[in-house]
């Protein structure tokens, strides 16, 4: 990702992406997918809670650059129909 690309990636991802954060849509799911979490944490072992926890964080890091890989194809498409 170039400079300028990253530059409104993290635009995006700081104002845009915190306002979708604010949806009922999105407050609605973050709730039920933290009452499952936390459902599932209670069952777990401490030893298991460790390894759930490296689990969600190399799920989170997937999950960004999953992100910034449909943005960059997104950039992409944009600049193609700008030359059409």
């Amino acid at each position: 990702m170039n400079k300028y690309a990253e530059c409104l990636y993290n635009y995006l991802m700081e104002c845009s992406f915190r306002e979708f954060m604010t949806t009922p849509a999105y407050i609605n799911i973050n709730s039920a997918y933290n009452r499952e979490e936390n459902a599932l944490l209670r069952l777990l072992t401490p030893e298991q809670r460790e390894q759930f926890s490296r689990y969600q964080e190399q799920e989170g890091r997937l999950e960004e650059i999953s992100t910034q890989y449909i943005f960059m194809e997104t950039l992409r498409v944009a600049r193609g129909l700008l030359l059409l």
